[in-house]
């Protein structure tokens, strides 16, 4: 990616990553920071860099599969990073809280989708939650995130920590 981008005379960035993995920062030439960790982190920049968005199904061990948008050749440790509408974030929320039921939750995160109405414009108020009950020991307090969509109505929920890999077919976006 870093030489696609120097072909194109792009800025290039600095990456510094803490100790324990969890978080990262990155600068570019100008001095801007575009995530203050990995779980805020999602593809920016020029189109060209990132060979473009597909809609593909993607899945986590092969269990069960999602519709998502995606950039291919964007991987974390060989991960795509793909992100959901809210109906298939609910989906997800409904198929987490089961496998947490059936298997524990000391092995398994959650995804919760809370509505609360509408605001006075008439847009649905919805907060995302991802719960990461395996971390709660460490830290209860960052155990979870509160996921918000990002300009596309989009969220990404387990970019960069989950193994999410494209399973099905693909389409331009």
């Amino acid at each position: 990616m870093l030489r696609q981008a120097a072909r194109f005379n792009d800025a290039w960035f600095v990456l510094e990553v803490s100790s324990d993995q969890r978080q990262f920062r990155m600068t570019t030439e100008s001095g801007e920071r575009p995530a203050a960790n990995r779980r805020e982190a999602t593809p920016t920049g020029p189109a060209h860099m990132f060979g473009g968005m597909i809609t593909a199904m993607v899945s986590v061990g092969d269990r069960r599969s999602y519709l998502a948008l995606v950039d291919p050749t964007v991987k974390v440790n060989g991960w795509v990073l793909p992100r959901f509408t809210l109906d298939t974030v609910r989906q997800l929320a409904d198929d987490t809280q089961a496998d947490a039921l059936r298997y524990g939750h000391d092995c398994t995160d959650t995804v919760h989708v809370i509505e609360g109405g509408t605001t006075d414009d008439g847009e649905r108020q919805v907060i995302v939650v991802h719960v990461r009950w395996p971390y709660y020991e460490e830290s209860p307090d960052g155990g979870a995130d509160i996921v918000t969509p990002g300009d596309d109505g989009r969220y990404a929920i387990g970019g960069c920590q989950w193994t999410w890999q494209i399973t099905g077919s693909e389409q331009n976006a």
